[in-house]
């Protein structure tokens, strides 16, 4: 018989408030999301979190994950959704331990299924962060749709934005290498893999393919890849 650990009984309180929180009694009584005592959660309030699959218990599990050799168990993860904000799960998605995930006002971050981040992903949208099904991601990614401040002309008494926010959009089946960052305006095909440390900075169209480098270009083509 496998006893609970000290670790998931200490979580037992948030998965409850998490959940009753963010969904509809029907909805909560299930525990479709759950997470470690060690995320801190900001702003989920009912509706802001949307399933749009069967529910079922631990289809979501949040800062759980904590792979040996690359993060300490006492690792931190945030969690947060503005008021005015949308985070959508079209399935099952893991975000390990020591992740940030952070939907400011007006964004939907949008999560297809069989999505897994490995610790210390950062995901900070704006606007729009579309996620296809089947990502699977490695530590320390960054995807962000938008500059941390705006930038406006100094002759142009209008102020309008010269930096404005782009959408990321991601396909299915995507690999995503540690330490990777992908930047407002950025869009990965279906089958693609992102290398290593790679920054991308523009749109591809290219299915199937190996996007590398800084600025990233295609370096691969008619690839395919498998857990």
């Amino acid at each position: 018989m496998k006893f609970p650990t000290i670790r998931s009984l200490l979580a037992i309180p948030k998965i409850i408030m998490f959940n009753f929180k963010a969904f509809p009694l029907k909805t909560a009584v299930k525990l479709p999301i759950y997470c470690s005592h060690r995320v801190k959660i900001e702003g989920v309030t009912r509706g802001s979190i949307v399933i749009n699959a069967p529910i079922k218990r631990r289809m979501i599990r949040i800062g759980m994950n904590h792979p040996p050799g690359l993060m300490s168990e006492k690792s931190v993860a945030y969690f947060g959704i503005s008021k005015g904000a949308k985070m959508v799960f079209n399935g099952t998605a893991t975000i390990s331990g020591g992740s940030s995930v952070k939907v400011l006002p007006g964004g939907v971050l949008t999560i297809g299924d069989h999505f897994y981040c490995n610790p210390f992903c950062k995901i900070l949208c704006k606007k729009e962060i579309t996620i296809g099904e089947d990502n699977l991601w490695g530590w320390n990614i960054t995807v962000n749709d938008g500059d941390g401040h705006p930038l406006v002309s100094s002759n142009d008494k209008t102020n309008e934005r010269l930096n404005p926010n782009k959408a990321v959009l991601i396909g299915n089946h995507v690999w995503i290498g540690a330490t990777a960052s992908l930047l407002k305006g950025s869009r990965i095909p279906d089958g693609s893999v992102v290398a290593y440390s790679s920054v991308v900075l523009k749109a591809f169209t290219e299915q199937n393919c190996v996007i590398a480098g800084y600025p990233a270009k295609v370096t691969k083509s008619n690839i395919t890849w498998n857990h």
